[in-house]
């Protein structure tokens, strides 16, 4: 799976390219919200927590007539501490397909889509999923965009021991920048 992800998200970057679309990378950073469980020297910890995290992204922009698609790669990590446990750390390598709605009477234009990529929590990999929505606005005179970014991040599986796995679900909110090539 993981392979076939990454075969998908280079040819669709390869295409993109033949088609002369634009590209671009960028940084994002805002706060977590993150919920669920997990062990520590054999105890259970529910927690709600709030934490910072941070993401690099880079990318091509697939114009259509109805939609300009963005085919990107990110990676993302956050930190979740539950009361009285140890911190644990999500890192993942995502690709996203990011729909933009073109030629929007507004300063900003909307967008969503949705990501799907591998991550290590809590010292086990898993498959990682993803719901993205924002609002972007990119400077006419420079070739620079800001947005704000809504995400919901869920690892399919569970680290930590098989007869006790931790559970991580992380809504994030988070300011980004972003350089158009």
């Amino acid at each position: 799976m993981k392979l076939k992800t990454l075969s998908l998200l280079a040819t669709g970057l390869i295409l993109a390219g033949a088609a002369g679309a634009e590209y671009y990378a960028g940084a994002g950073y805002g706060i977590s919200w993150n919920g669920g469980h997990a062990w520590t020297n054999g105890k259970k910890y529910d927690y709600e927590t709030f934490s910072g995290m941070w993401s690099l992204f880079g990318g091509t922009v697939i114009p259509t007539e109805w939609l300009d698609f963005h085919v990107e790669g990110e990676y993302i990590r956050l930190k979740a501490k539950p009361d009285k446990g140890k911190t644990r750390r999500l890192d993942t390598a995502m690709a996203n397909l990011i729909g933009v709605i073109p030629n929007v009477d507004l300063p900003v234009q909307p967008y969503v889509g949705f990501g799907l990529g591998y991550g290590r929590w809590d010292h086990k990999f898993t498959f990682v999923k993803q719901f993205i929505g924002g609002i972007e606005y990119n400077l006419d005179q420079y070739p620079v965009g800001f947005a704000l970014e809504y995400k919901h991040l869920s690892p399919n599986e569970t680290g930590g021991k098989r007869s006790s796995p931790s559970k991580i679900n992380s809504d994030t909110l988070m300011l980004k920048v972003k350089y158009l090539f």
